[in-house]
């Protein structure tokens, strides 16, 4: 997926039936800038089909999901019974003309508004990569970079 001279590439690293990685990659088709990738950790201790719990949108899912670049975790969140626990930080976005345009801000603003998703649709979102996942960075990115939102990661 290609949009504001970003592009993104997911690739499937594990799937299993209790959990899945994904591994993003983004590329600055303009700067050419180095970003390191990303991992997308989904795990269930369940032994049960966490796809389908998904798919059908069950409030019973237990998991742990992890997002990890360049070994610091920008998220990381326990689901129990549907609802994501252990968020420390949840700090509104603000416009700040003087915020960089860094992987740092624009995975701050991606952390935010993944804690603020519904458990359920956060795992679709991240079963379905690279649709979802990339057109969060995206949008990110633009407010990030062009319109200067920042955004304070939920998990510091």
């Amino acid at each position: 997926m290609q949009e504001n001279n970003l592009l993104y590439k997911t690739e499937d690293v594990y799937s299993r039936v209790n959990s899945f990685q994904r591994k993003i990659i983004i590329t600055d088709l303009h700067n050419n800038p180095v970003y390191p990738e990303i991992f997308v950790t989904f795990t269930s201790d369940e032994n049960t089909d966490i796809y389908e719990k998904l798919e059908n949108r069950d409030s019973t899912l237990r998991a742990r999901m992890t997002i990890i670049a360049d070994n610091f975790t920008y998220f990381s969140g326990d689901i129990v019974d549907g609802n994501i626990i252990n968020i420390v930080n949840n700090t509104p976005p603000v416009h700040n003309p003087n915020v960089p345009c860094t992987l740092t801000t624009i995975h701050d603003c991606v952390s935010y508004k993944i804690e603020d998703m519904n458990v359920i649709d956060l795992g679709i979102c991240f079963a379905t990569a690279p649709a979802c996942y990339a057109a969060t960075w995206a949008s990110c990115s633009y407010d990030v970079c062009v319109r200067k939102i920042e955004y304070t990661n939920p998990i510091q």
